[in-house]
């Protein structure tokens, strides 16, 4: 069949498909190869009734497989539900969105926002729905093929920049979405809008252990239990420096937000007490949880915060939103932020910010309601707080909006059973060439105490993802924990976002496992293989070749990284071997299993392998200069670490050093210091 028939074709059977008053277009993707963003300025349009402007089909190029991202389930269709589905071709799409149990959040609708095709195994295209100031596009998947509506979900005639859609290509899933990420910052159709992530400045406070109230205490919150909390904290066998003041604290009546302080039965004195309690040596950030609408009912006509007056109108019966002006929406952001921020609030979680959308749909114009919102809120924490986590905001048409917020949820939440920590891994890992080109993601919180806990800390080590329990103090697993972080709380942290090689993207992980790299200092290739879905025992496999991935979320991004002159060491961190990696390598995996393996590139003969205590142990060493001769080491605190070196046994002064394997050395340092610094000379 011919491209010209195929278009035909599609358009009769799109024309005839296609129910609504919007003419039938359609965006023909079959052959293009350059990066491009569409979007059309239009004049006085009237939407549709569900308020759209336009609808296009689209015509994409051969491909040999994809991942569709979209939301899964209807209950919060488009929060914290979005998931890269994978498939071979449309059908095979259709299928497993059947078997996901998929419904769409509106009739005939999916809000899909990206698509990501595999065209062959060096060439990959994204394809990205856009969100302006006042409009936005938005992915359905329909009997005819992927369709893409465009509009304001608003009842008012639209004037301005419709946008559309961008597209690019590169030689990695990451590459090509990143390029369209770019492509569609340069949108005439935005004013405020979100930067890449090298471009945001991520919040100290996650550089460090923390906790949230959530999946522990969920709404059972008093002065008197998080007092308890904050000095078992502080006592705890590794710091925990921050809390996370989840729902359940506030001031409401049936759901809807009376005050912005706390609810004074339960605070009577207010957050003084907690915020009394922070120090150095013990917790330092206090963190408090909101729903972007106030509460789930929104803010109640009877409330007391009196800045609001004249700047709510009434969605529903007692169901209060700020107008639809920039004024309004900066008001109440603003007073909210002041008023916490002067009762010792550090930082902030903003919660449900996709449901702003759908609770302004059907007014004027739903889009430019959202924006006012996310730039009033945007503005409030920089002025208030040291940063914002971003949750529920999945939908590409918040994430447009996160202008300087450096950090968002990338999954479900957490809770403790074997089905959700499967989902959320493949979630997590699936999300980075979607939200990790924008963000730092955040695998929500976690239970140390289950059998999945040990698993569930490397993940978020690997991937950069802030690490905060939901537990009893006094029952957190600190052995577990304690090879994420250094003595005062500290994260060891990879230099990007963790990610799925290309090979296992497009697949099922119950047939592959899961394959995830992450980027070290010294050009390391961190590498953490899991079994978390086939009760049959997997085999996963490396090959010096895939080294070639570690660096592919870097930003800015520079290809993909060469092969070591001197080749590749292999250190297997449960185990503690290492071996010079130049042939391939296989595991076998039960249900739960893992393995993190670093590939670490020689040089002048050294690779430093680090203390084999932590996860990410060559992000333990820092390497201060390096000769054939010697090479010089910081160590933010001492301890055993490993180092390999073809050259013959290596020296340094107080020390003790034992040939462990074949150019393999464990050095043991005669001190415990901090910001250690060492020398270590060739034999």
């Amino acid at each position: 069949m011919t491209t010209e028939l195929r278009k035909i074709l599609y358009f009769l059977l799109y024309f005839v498909t296609t129910f609504t008053t919007l003419q039938a277009q359609y965006i023909d993707l079959s052959a293009v190869s350059e990066a491009k963003i569409i979007e059309n300025k239009v004049t006085n349009q009237k939407p549709d009734s569900l308020g759209f402007i336009s609808s296009d089909l689209l015509i994409l190029p051969k491909f040999e497989s994809g991942i569709y991202y979209l939301p899964i389930v209807q209950k919060h269709a488009i929060g914290n539900r979005f998931l890269g589905v994978d498939f071979k071709n449309l059908a095979h799409l259709r299928s497993n969105l059947t078997s996901l149990n998929a419904e769409q959040p509106y009739k005939n609708i999916d809000m899909g926002s990206m698509i990501c095709l595999k065209i062959n195994d060096s060439s990959y295209m994204g394809i990205l729905a856009m969100a302006g100031e006042t409009a936005f596009s938005t992915f359905t998947l329909g009997d005819e093929g992927f369709r893409l509506d465009a509009g304001t979900f608003g009842t008012s005639n639209f004037s301005g920049i419709l946008p559309k859609l961008t597209y690019a290509f590169g030689e990695t899933p990451h590459e090509a979405c990143l390029i369209a990420w770019k492509t569609a910052l340069t949108s005439k159709a935005l004013i405020s809008k979100t930067a890449l992530r090298s471009e945001k400045e991520y919040p100290e406070y996650f550089n460090y252990l923390g906790y949230c109230t959530w999946e522990h205490l969920r709404r059972n919150l008093n002065t008197e239990t998080l007092t308890s909390i904050m000095k078992d904290m502080e006592a705890a066998e590794v710091p925990v420096r921050w809390m996370l003041i989840d729902d359940g604290y506030e001031s409401i009546e049936d759901k809807h937000l009376l005050d912005y302080q706390p609810d004074k039965t339960k605070f009577p004195n207010g957050l003084a007490p907690l915020v009394n309690l922070k120090s150095d040596s013990g917790v330092r950030w206090i963190g408090q949880w909101w729903h972007m609408a106030g509460y789930f009912g929104g803010i109640a006509k009877n409330n007391t915060i009196v800045a609001l007056d004249n700047h709510l109108f009434e969605l529903s019966p007692n169901f209060m939103l700020p107008k639809m002006d920039q004024e309004s929406t900066d008001i109440f952001y603003e007073g909210r932020a002041q008023e916490m921020s002067q009762s010792g609030i550090d930082f902030i979680k903003v919660d449900f910010q996709t449901q702003m959308f759908q609770l302004y749909k059907g007014q004027s114009n739903a889009i430019q309601a959202v924006s006012y919102n996310h730039r009033a809120l945007e503005k409030a924490w920089q002025s208030n707080f040291d940063g914002l986590l971003n949750c529920i905001s999945q939908y590409h048409l918040t994430v447009f909006k996160h202008e300087k917020s450096a950090v968002i949820r990338s999954s479900i939440d957490y809770h403790k059973n074997d089905e959700n920590n499967s989902y959320i891994a493949v979630q997590n890992l699936r999300n980075s060439i979607y939200l990790g080109m924008t963000h730092w993601l955040d695998h929500d919180l976690f239970i140390s105490n289950y059998h999945t806990g040990k698993s569930g800390t490397e993940i978020r080590a690997i991937s950069g993802s802030p690490l905060y329990v939901s537990e009893s103090i006094k029952d957190v697993d600190f052995e577990i924990v304690k090879p994420a972080v250094w003595s005062d709380g500290e994260i060891l942290r990879p230099l990007a976002p963790g990610t799925l090689t290309p090979e296992v993207f497009f697949e099922n992980p119950q047939n592959t496992g899961i394959r995830a790299v992450a980027p070290l200092e010294g050009k390391v290739a961190t590498f953490w293989l899991a079994n978390f879905h086939s009760e049959s025992e997997l085999e996963l496999k490396l090959s010096p070749d895939d080294y070639k991935y570690g660096g592919t979320m870097i930003q800015p991004y520079e290809g993909l990284w060469s092969q070591p002159e001197e080749g590749l060491v292999a250190y297997d961190f449960h185990t503690g071997k290492a071996w010079e990696m130049n042939k391939n390598y296989s595991t076998k995996l039960e249900k739960w299993e893992t393995k993190i393996i670093h590939l670490i590139p020689i040089s002048d003969g050294w690779a430093v392998i680090g203390r084999p205590d932590k996860y990410l142990s060559p992000a333990s060493c820092q390497v201060v200069k390096k000769s054939p001769d010697e090479i010089v080491l910081r160590l933010k605190e001492a301890g055993p670490f490993l180092v390999w070196n073809d050259n013959g046994m290596p020296e340094a002064a107080h020390t003790s050093v034992t040939k462990m394997s074949k150019n393999l050395y464990k050095i043991v340092p005669q001190t415990d210091a901090k910001e250690y610094s060492i020398t270590i000379n060739k034999e």
